[in-house]
C-alpha cells in the first residue's frame, strides 16, 4: 500500500473514528470491500491503486484535507510553470535556429 511521508501518516493515523463517514466503515468493515485498515491508516482501492483516506479532522485549526489540497495545488502549479517555461524555451530555441 504505497509509501507516504510520516507527518501525513501521523496526522491521520487512528483518527478515522473522529470522522462520521469513516467511523461507519470501521464499525462494519465487511460491508466495505474496497477499504483496508493497515497500521491505523485507512485505504480505499481505486482501480489497481490503494489511496489513503483522509478523515475530516483539523490540525492547528485547519482541516487536514484543506492543507493537503493547498500543498498539492502549490506543488503542481510550480511544476506546471517549470514545464511550460522549459517547453517555451525549447520552442523558442527551435524557432531561432531555423
Amino acid at each position: 500500500l504505497g509509501t507516504l511521508p510520516e507527518p501525513i501518516k501521523d496526522l491521520v493515523r487512528h483518527r478515522y473514528r473522529d470522522d462520521r463517514w469513516f467511523a461507519r466503515i470501521l464499525l462494519n468493515p465487511s460491508h466495505f470491500h474496497n477499504f483496508q485498515l493497515q497500521d491505523g491508516l485507512l485505504f480505499v482501492k481505486m482501480a489497481t491503486r490503494w489511496i489513503l483516506c483522509i478523515p475530516d479532522i483539523k490540525y492547528k485549526h485547519r482541516r487536514v484535507r484543506e492543507i493537503l489540497i493547498n500543498q498539492s495545488h502549490s506543488l503542481l502549479a510550480h511544476l506546471g510553470c517549470t514545464a511550460i517555461h522549459e517547453s517555451n524555451l525549447v520552442e523558442n530555441t527551435r524557432y531561432r535556429s531555423a
